[in-house]
């Protein structure tokens, strides 16, 4: 009896150990990935009329497209790296002139690159929860969030 209340002892403090580690706001507590697996991939952000796909390798490459209405933007390249212990991650885009061009036209922004600094709040295999501290080149015009709402949430796609 006494050896099963020390294993019960045991398992329920490792419990409270382990969930006092998760690194992200919302989870997870605990992964067998680990985050560079967990990022890799392609992401959608869908904001009414305009999307956002970002495509990330694990070497710190990718690529971003729109879907603006009935439009696609060419893949654009883009470069991303943890940073602040990997609870914050960078973002850089070099939008190709027709990405440019097309941003004009529809939301009357001239963009030729974009960084993001952007705070993780959730990342797993199929969520990724990005508030974007500093924006150096206006997104929000472009990608819509709902009221009330600071963060851009993902869905992975692959």
């Amino acid at each position: 009896m006494k050896k099963l209340i020390i294993l019960i002892l045991t398992l329920v403090s490792a419990i409270f150990i382990f969930s006092a580690c998760a690194k992200y706001e919302d989870g997870p507590s605990l992964s067998l990935r680990t985050k560079k697996q967990r990022l890799k991939g392609t992401w959608e952000y869908s904001a009414g009329t305009a999307n956002l796909y970002i495509s990330l390798k694990k070497n710190g490459s990718g690529v971003a497209y729109f879907k603006i209405a009935v439009f696609k933007t060419e893949d654009n390249d883009l470069k991303w790296k943890f940073t602040n212990n990997k609870e914050k991650l960078n973002i850089y885009i070099n939008f190709k002139p027709s990405t440019s061009e097309l941003f004009k036209q529809y939301a009357e922004v001239e963009m030729t690159n974009i960084e993001l600094d952007c705070d993780i709040i959730r990342l797993t295999n199929k969520d990724l929860w990005l508030r974007i501290a500093n924006v150096k080149n206006t997104i929000d015009q472009i990608l819509e969030r709902p009221v009330g709402e600071d963060l851009y949430k993902f869905k992975k796609t692959d």
